[in-house]
This record gives structure tokens, sequence and C-alpha cells, in this order.
């Protein structure tokens, strides 16, 4: 072995002795107190029961390695970033080369394949997101079922934004076509804006990882209809949304979301649900404002609407909002009695 790489393995090996010995110092430190506790006549309970301090110190020692964790995967990402500028091909290779070089073989790097990374260390597990944003495994939500998908738009409905959050499915979802389908997200069309406190958006990232959602059934007058309803500043992607059902719907409507605010992004996603509203009606989204972005989107679904502004993949795209990459083979309807706005992509 080289001087230099034996030098670097001993740098890393004294790494990992100082984390150890932080950990051990902070029990031995508290194991001699319980001690002097104990011999002072404090009550034994009180040291090592259930919410002695014992216990409290092991909770605190595994907070620390947490934090470390999380701090590690902070500075490997920041320095990936830097490295890399716009060169993300290698990153997934990068992010597993410094983190096993502190962690060993029990670190694992999943590529996304969309500019995002999950991480596992031992137990613990994080979401990169293309930003550089991290998300550790006590803000992720995992669904596997139609009941839960249900309960956490219930929970959205009911005012928990989810932001900071990550949620991801891990099956193919059949929802309950006897059952009208009330979107993730709820846009009171009454307010006079979609950031009126009174409404309740979903502000997190779902992340569908490809799986097929299926069986949705919309048949309503109301606005802002959708798998997702109002998104302010959250992403939605990577879902495939299919039915033998329809989705109607009010003004401003789309398969995967009505209507989306604020730097949101809904990206590689597909619909193959047949969508008809009165106006502002999209394959994929309703309408698109305030520097939000559909990204690598495909419509394959027949898109009608009544009034202005329907498009296969968006109805409406305003405010510095970007359409990129996406793909529209369904058709694209207008059947008002006044000027048809309609385009194949966006209109």
């Amino acid at each position: 072995m080289k001087l230099k790489e034996k030098g670097r393995e001993n740098k890393i090996t004294m790494k990992k002795l100082k984390k150890q010995v932080k950990g051990i110092t902070l029990i031995a430190l508290v194991v001699t107190i319980i001690v002097l506790l104990i011999l002072a006549g404090v009550a034994i309970n009180l040291t090592i029961g259930d919410n002695g301090l014992f216990n409290r110190a092991e909770n605190a020692a595994e907070t620390w390695d947490e934090a470390s964790k999380k701090e590690a995967i902070e500075l490997a990402v920041a320095s990936i970033f830097i490295d890399n500028t716009n060169e993300t091909s290698n990153t997934k290779q990068k992010l597993e080369e410094t983190l096993k070089a502190q962690y060993g073989e029990k670190v694992n790097v999943e590529d996304n394949k969309d500019g995002s990374f999950l991480i596992t260390i031992g137990e613990s597990k994080y979401y990169i997101g293309e930003d550089g944003e991290i998300i550790d495994s006590t803000n992720m939500v995992e669904i596997s079922s139609a009941e839960e998908l249900k309960a956490f738009r219930d929970d959205v409905n009911k005012g928990n934004s989810y932001e900071g959050k990550y949620i991801k499915l891990t099956n193919n979802i059949t929802l309950d076509t006897s059952e009208e389908w009330e979107p993730i997200g709820l846009y009171l069309m009454s307010n006079s804006s979609p950031t009126d406190e009174t409404n309740k958006p979903f502000k997190g990232i779902f992340d569908g990882k490809n799986y097929r959602i299926e069986g949705i059934y919309i048949n309503t007058s109301n606005k802002v209809q959708g798998l997702f309803g109002l998104v302010n500043n959250g992403i939605v992607k990577n879902i495939e949304l299919k039915s033998e059902e329809k989705i109607i719907g009010g003004r401003s409507t789309g398969a995967i979301a009505g209507y989306i605010i604020n730097n949101s992004i809904i990206k590689n996603c597909k619909n193959e649900v047949d969508v008809t509203a009165d106006g502002y009606v999209g394959g994929i989204c309703g309408q698109a404002r305030e520097n939000s972005v559909i990204e690598a989107c495909e419509n394959v679904a027949t898109i009608n609407g009544n009034e202005k502004r329907v498009g296969g993949i968006a109805g409406g795209n305003y405010s510095s909002s970007k359409v990129l990459k996406c793909e529209n083979t369904g058709n694209v309807i207008y059947y008002g009695e006044n000027e048809a706005q309609l385009g194949g992509i966006v209109r």
C-alpha cells in the first residue's frame, strides 16, 4: 500500500474511532453518574426505570448517532453537488463511495432515476431530493393500499400539508370505482386566491415509484379535480393513472392534478384516464401557475372541454410556468359554442 493511501486509511480509522469514543464516553459518563446517585441513596427506578437516566442516555446516544449520519450525508451531498455542477450521471457512485468510507458496507444508495436518491445506512433511511434536500425516515410515509391512500388524502384535506415530508407508494393501488374520489388537497374556489389559508393544499413530495393507481372515478361539477386537487410548492412524480371510468369535473381539472402553484412540479407521470371539464382542462394538469413545472409526462387519453383552454397535457400555463419534454397521443376535443382554445400539449 502506498504511503498516501495508508495515511488516508488511518485518517478514516481515526474518524470512526472518534465517533465511537464520543458515544462510549457519553454512556460511560452517565453510568458513572448513575452509580454515584445510587450510592447517594437515589431510588433505582429514577436511574434505570422506563424513564430513567440510563434509558435517556441511550436515547440521547441514538439521537446523536442519527444526527451524525444526517450530517455525513449533508456533507457528501454538498461536496458532490459542488464537484458535479450539472453532471449527475455518477452521483450514485460518489455517494456510495463517500458514505461507505465512513459507515462500511451497510450503506445502500438507490437511484430513483429522476434526480433523487434513497439512502439506507443500517436501519436508517434518507431521501435526497434533486436540490439536495434531505428528508429522514421520521418524515417518510409509505402507502401500500387504497385504504392508506384514502387516509393520507383525508389527512391532507383536514389541513396537514405534509410540507417537508416524503410520501411513496410501495404497491400498485386499485380504487373502488363505485366510490367517487375526492382529490388530495382542496382548493375552495370561492376563495379569492389559491394561497388563501382556508384552502388545504398538498406541499410535500409524493413519489409513485412508477406504480399504478387504477380505478379513479370522479363525476362532479366542483372545480379543481384530479388525483390531486391543489398542490402548493409540492412535487408529484412517477405515477401511472389508469381507469375504465372517467374524470368529470368543473373548471381546473386534470388527471394528475387540478391546480398547481408556487414552484410545484409534476414529473414523469402518465395518464390513461379520459378527462372532461368545463374549462382549463388537461390530461395531466388543469392549471399551472407561479413558476411551476410539468416535465416528462405523457397523456394517452381523450381530453374534452366545453369552455376555453383545453390541452393534452395542461389546460392553462401561466406566470413563468413550464411544460417540458411531454408527449400527448390522446384526442383533444372542444365541444363548446364559443371560439375554441385548445392545444395538443398546452393551451
